[in-house]
């Protein structure tokens, strides 16, 4: 189901279903990423639901916490976003050590065009930090030698308004995007 009208990345809190149908196949990006084969087949054939706490601070840093679950249930490594510009490092089972640092943008930092454009802006009113409309979330993996820049937003696709996170993955000259859409299911 679409996302409700007005929704905003000021609140994500809620349960959201990747919506294959509508989403790009990821499976190039992944490869990037030096993900193996057999975890890029499942990663094709899965449906994953993400369970989004938003919560945010006296100084406007938001904290957003995804739980994700997959088809049969099973349950994956939670992720855990704080738009404060900070770099985060972690151990990830699937993509290894990595440096995490999520944060508000207005995206004239970015240097993609895919990235910046048709994005949908919800009422037209601020729907982000500081005039800033985008949650931007750079990975990068040093021992692997791979970039990850991931901006979330709202798109507009046959009248419905949904929830898009647009990857893109440098690796050396080589470059794999994807979109992945989201389908609102209910409030958490």
């Amino acid at each position: 189901m679409a996302a409700p009208t007005g929704f905003s990345l000021k609140d994500m809190t809620g349960d959201w279903v990747t919506h294959k149908g509508l989403s790009d196949d990821y499976d190039p990006v992944l490869a990037l990423e030096g993900v193996p084969w057999w975890k890029r087949q499942a990663a094709g054939i899965i449906t994953v639901t993400e369970r989004i706490t938003h919560t945010k601070d006296d100084k406007d840093t938001h904290k957003i916490v995804i739980e994700k679950r997959m088809t049969g249930g099973f349950k994956a490594e939670d992720e855990v976003l704080v738009t404060d510009g900070s770099i985060q490092s972690l151990s990830h089972s699937v993509f290894g050590n990595v440096k995490v640092r999520s944060e508000w943008s207005d995206l004239s930092e970015v240097d993609d065009k895919w990235l910046k454009e048709d994005w949908n802006h919800g009422s037209g009113e601020n729907d982000g930090v500081n005039d800033a409309q985008h949650i931007k979330v750079s990975v990068s993996n040093d021992q692997l030698g791979w970039d990850l820049t991931v901006v979330w937003g709202f798109v507009l696709i046959d009248g419905k308004y949904y929830h898009s996170r647009r990857m893109l993955c440098r690796k050396g000259d080589q470059v794999a995007k994807a979109q992945i859409i989201f389908a609102w299911s209910r409030r958490g």
